[in-house]
This record gives C-alpha cells, structure tokens and sequence, in this order.
C-alpha cells in the first residue's frame, strides 16, 4: 500500500500570516496577537461539520473569551454557516475568510488546527498542518486516523459531537506542553511517512524488487 504524499509547504513567518490574517478579519495587529487562533481550511459543504465547530465555539469562548476562530474556504453552505455565527452571537469571534490562494501558507498564525469534517478521506490539510508543527484537533473518520494517533499527535473526536470538540480544545489550550509534542509528533510522522519523497522511495523499492 503506497500512501499518498504531499509536497512539504514553504509557510509565511509567524508574524507575517498574523499580520495579513489581522488585516483579513478587520482586527488591529496588537489585539489579534493577544488572541489565541483555532484555523481550518476546509470545503465550506454539507460534510464540513462547521456548524459542530460554531456549537463547539459557544462552549469555549464561555470559559475564554480571546480564542478566534478562522476558517478558510468557500461552498454552498457559506451563506448557512454564516448566519449559524450572527444567531449564535460569534461575529466577533468566529470568521470566515472565503477562499485564499495557498491558505495553507498561513497556517503558522495558528495556535490550533481543527477539522470537525463528518466525512473526508486522507485531508492533505492535517498533513500540512503537522509539517507547520500545529496541534491538530480532528473527527476520527477517513484517513485520518492514519495521520494522527489520539493523544499521541493530536487529538480525535468523534463526528457530530460539539461539547467533544469543545472539551478537546480545552485540553489543547490548557496544556501546552503537550500540545506542542503533538504538533512535534505529527511533524516526524508527516515527514517520515506522507511526503512526495516518501511516496517515491516506497513506489522505487516496490518496483525495484
């Protein structure tokens, strides 16, 4: 079985994605800086499950109000998803971004990756998470589990379950210093299992026999 591989990603500095994604959700740099960021890229679709992230958020910003929660994407549910934030009172704290060319640039302004999809198959943007060193939060279904190992390299949770998700992101917030393993962890495994090289070399070593 020869896993999918993915290119390793050049990132824009900490401080430079801080202070373009500052720009894109209207927020002075000083104050965004101060905020703790919770970033997905995703298909905005009935399979994103972002309206378990906004019920997730409601729970979270309750016990910490400078967590920011940005999704980039676009889709037929953008519109939906959109009043789910006005009625639950998130504008402040919930953003949508719309579709950004190379989003995955930006992901080092992330404290946090979160991927609440119902349903996917190998996300390439969890792979591309782990290599920015990210904690990732994610539902337990598709490929994933292959990625990330619970507790080990990030956290699973299982679909449709917002309080899960909120309690997930507690753990992550309040324990940095396990946190920060994960998002090493999944960096090593990443690196070592899932890049284009990788792919090659397995795809040599078969063919070679």
């Amino acid at each position: 079985f020869i896993q999918n591989g993915i290119e390793i990603p050049i990132f824009m500095s900490v401080e430079g994605a801080k202070q373009l994604l500052a720009k894109k959700v209207g927020m002075e740099l000083s104050l965004f800086k101060k905020k703790k960021i919770l970033g997905t890229i995703t298909s905005l679709n009935k399979n994103s499950g972002i309206n378990y992230l906004i019920e997730a958020s409601r729970i979270v910003i309750e016990k910490y109000k400078d967590v920011v929660f940005i999704v980039f994407g676009e889709g037929e549910y953008k519109d939906k998803i959109q009043e789910l934030i006005i009625k639950n009172g998130l504008e402040k704290n919930f953003y949508l971004i719309g579709y950004v060319d190379h989003a995955k640039e930006y992901m080092k302004a992330f404290d946090i990756f979160v991927l609440p999809n119902i349903k996917h198959g190998l996300p390439y943007s969890i792979m591309e998470a782990g290599i920015a060193n990210l904690p990732v939060i994610s539902t337990s279904i598709g490929g994933v589990s292959d990625i990330v190992e619970d507790m080990k390299s990030g956290i699973l949770v299982q679909i449709k379950k917002p309080k899960e998700l909120a309690y997930a992101i507690f753990f992550t917030l309040e324990h940095i210093k396990e946190a920060k393993q994960y998002g090493k962890n999944l960096r090593d495994k990443v690196i070592s299992k899932f890049t284009i090289q990788n792919m090659l070399n397995n795809l040599y070593n078969i063919y070679s026999k």
